[in-house]
């Protein structure tokens, strides 16, 4: 039966059987997923002054031992092979079953025909039974006056500026495991469509302050274990991590919360932390959440983690693979953009730089945005979200309305010019749309090579590195792929488009291109599939490192060779952006880093660390560099038993250690001089390295720790 579960799952999915918002066994799914699209849904109600009625019911548990005859109905009604069923029959015949009593378990007895929970079949015979209930719904809503049908306020208006005004939700149910949502516009209508379902949906809530409490709680709450002692700032560090951090990231993966609640619970937990080392004066949470290798403490941020996971939240959303979430986060953003920020994009370019975007959330995405947007617009780079495919603006399928909104945004003046009644005239006549000619392309053959380079030939994710693009054939082109998030691969795809673009314009549209990169020569035959299969089929993977003499060799040999020399040459060559028709439509951006093309989270919490950093750049009690420029070693920090020094050295850092100079500026002590008879300032510099009395202790402690070890 594994193996049978095994094969079914990625065959219900690549077939699409399951109705997208059915959460339970789609790949790739997430609860969170599922709250979004609940959340635009409540805030497309609340955008349009729209009532909608929603009942949410909990199921009966009855799928503890399943009835199997859902499971055979389904097999039939999507046209499975009987033997299937035949199999499942074969696998819940005379099972035996043990009972626990108050008195101990039973002796067996024989069941049959029943499929227990947690058997390998268990939660996909659930999952397709349900699913016949919700494909019923949604035929019965193609019926039904009264559904609810979501579009964008342009739509509403025919007056659509943007190809997403012209996607249309229609929402019926949302199913979870055993729990579900049924919308509609009208009581009866709710009514009647509750009566044709048995099974409902769990509910999920969009509370980002609701979920701040939770996350307070957890860590107000919390209790450590009583010891002899104190317990090390190491032991601490473990604690927290294990028992407080991934609760809390469990939930924010649910529902972000507000970048300033985050930054709220650090100081939270970095309290909790002051509490239990005993130490008079408050060290500073930024000290404590910098990683080590930044002389840090390094412990885990949730403000990190939040921004994280936020950031991603509305790259997913927009790019889900599930076209029901896909259409009501676009159409969201499609409302957003034209009609509450005059038709500019809101995470992009000046949309970011607009500071009214705290009065549109709760119209936009709710809370939701509210996470996500302030998290983008602080990053120094200002971390934007663009549309990658901006063919619509070329097809002509951006309208005149949209653009002249723009112009007035701009310009106010155009506003004189071109008022309502031109537009409503232009719309009468059919005109509506700006349309560009294609250019006629003749056909002639040529042959071309390309290849890319970057050194070094490995890097991290903000590492500087130059990658580097070449193109031979009838031209040679060297240029430079912008952006330090450029790979080897971008090299590459860079050399091929040039390929296309310069065929292009010399009106070749057969001419044959030669590289050595199978996995660029597959991503522009994906990208050609549909806008010019002529061309796909003349792009061909070739081995340009052979003893081969072919004119294909030879020209990918002299790629290579202009690619490497390039290096040598990068501050005087052009400079090629990367490619992006690879990419997600909604792909991050940043004027410093360039495209992130993956592992959003761990850039957002990178950009994070650096903007702490950077804020910290004028602490003089974190330079390093003057005496140790290598980062510190990890053993006193994570797995010393005392690791007292630890903890004095993040009090030092902060400026919090109880030193004589620091008591007497807070009124604690009358004068701020050594206390062991130096003539000096008691501050942490003087303590550690002039003092003569700690000098001596230093040179008592390494021969007591010599002595021990020897």
């Amino acid at each position: 039966m594994t193996w049978l579960n095994s094969r079914l799952i990625p065959y219900i999915s690549e077939k699409k059987v399951l109705p997208d918002t059915q959460v339970a066994t789609q790949k790739d799914v997430q609860t969170r997923d599922l709250m979004s699209y609940l959340s635009s849904i409540k805030c497309w109600s609340n955008r349009n002054k729209t009532q909608i009625y929603a009942i949410k019911r909990d199921q009966m548990k009855g799928f503890d031992y399943l009835a199997p005859e859902g499971f055979y109905d389904i097999i039939e009604a999507i046209g499975l092979p009987d033997s299937i069923a035949k199999l499942d029959q074969a696998a819940q015949k005379d099972n035996n079953c043990i009972i626990r009593t108050a008195h101990g378990l039973t002796k067996p007895i024989i069941i049959n025909g029943v499929t227990k929970q947690g058997g390998p079949l268990s939660p996909l015979k659930s999952t397709l039974t349900t699913s016949m209930g919700h494909h019923y719904l949604n035929d019965l809503l193609l019926q039904d006056p009264d559904a609810l049908i979501i579009s964008s306020t342009n739509q509403r208006k025919d007056d659509p500026h943007l190809s997403d005004d012209n996607l249309v939700a229609r929402i019926g149910m949302t199913e979870a495991t055993d729990d579900s949502y049924i919308f509609s516009r009208t009581l009866q209508s709710l009514q009647k469509n509750t009566l044709h379902m048995e099974r409902f949906q769990y509910a999920y809530v969009d509370d980002a302050e609701a979920r701040f409490e939770q996350l307070k709680n957890i860590i107000e709450e919390y209790h450590f274990p009583r010891l002899g002692n104190r317990p090390p700032i190491t032991l601490l560090n473990k604690i927290i991590s294990q028992n407080i951090i991934s609760r809390c990231r469990a939930l924010l993966s649910l529902q972000p919360i507000k970048q300033t609640d985050a930054d709220i619970l650090d100081k939270k937990i970095n309290r909790l932390v002051h509490d239990q080392l005993g130490f008079p004066f408050m060290p500073s949470p930024t000290i404590l959440t910098l990683p080590i290798r930044n002389n840090g403490l390094g412990f885990p941020s949730i403000a990190r983690i939040n921004a994280g996971l936020a950031t991603d939240g509305i790259r997913r959303d927009l790019n889900h693979h599930i076209k029901s979430y896909r259409d009501m986060a676009r159409i969201t953003m499609a409302d957003w953009t034209c009609s509450l920020n005059h038709c500019v994009y809101p995470i992009s370019g000046t949309g970011l730089l607009t500071q009214t975007h705290s009065s549109r959330f709760k119209k936009t995405s709710g809370k939701r945005s509210s996470v996500n947007i302030p998290v983008m617009s602080e990053h120094r780079e200002k971390l934007s979200l663009p549309r990658t495919d901006r063919t619509e603006v070329l097809t002509g399928d951006v309208s005149l309305s949209h653009y002249i909104s723009i112009f007035n945004h701009h310009n106010q003046i155009i506003q004189e010019k071109i008022d309502g009644n031109v537009m409503k005239s232009l719309r009468v006549r059919g005109i509506t749309l700006l349309r560009h000619p294609s250019p006629h392309i003749q056909t002639e053959q040529q042959i071309w090579a390309s290849d890319g380079s970057m050194i070094p030939a490995s890097a991290g994710l903000l590492d500087k590195r130059s990658v580097t693009t070449s193109l031979t054939g009838p031209t040679t082109l060297v240029a430079q792929v912008s952006g330090i998030s450029a790979f080897i691969t971008h090299g590459e795809l860079a050399g091929i488009t040039a390929a296309l673009i310069l065929a292009k314009d010399s009106n070749n549209s057969i001419a044959v291109l030669h590289t050595d990169s199978l996995y660029c020569v597959r991503t522009i035959r994906e990208g050609l599939a549909q806008s010019d299969p002529g061309a796909m089929a003349n792009i061909r993977r070739y081995n340009a490192h052979t003893e081969d003499t072919s004119l294909p060799s030879l020209l990918n040999s002299e790629a290579d060779h202009y690619a490497t020399s390039a290096q040598k040459l990068v501050h005087r060559i052009p400079s090629f952006p990367i490619p992006t028709f690879h990419m997600d439509e909604f792909t991050p951006y940043s004027s410093s880093h360039g495209w992130t093309e993956s592992n959003l989270r761990v850039y957002t919490e990178t950009v994070m660390l650096e903007k702490s950093l950077h804020e910290l750049r004028n602490n003089v009690r974190m330079a390093k560099w003057l005496y140790e420029p290598r980062p510190p070693s990890e053993f006193p920090y994570t797995r010393a038993y005392s690791a007292y020094s630890a903890a004095i050295q993040l009090y030092a850092r902060s400026g919090q250690l109880a030193v004589a100079d620091t008591l007497f500026s807070r009124g604690k002590i009358d004068e701020p001089y050594c206390r062991f008879g130096c003539r000096a300032l008691e501050d942490p510099h003087h303590l550690f390295v002039e003092c003569k009395r700690y000098t001596e202790w230093r040179v008592e402690t390494s021969k007591e720790i010599e002595n021990r070890t020897q």
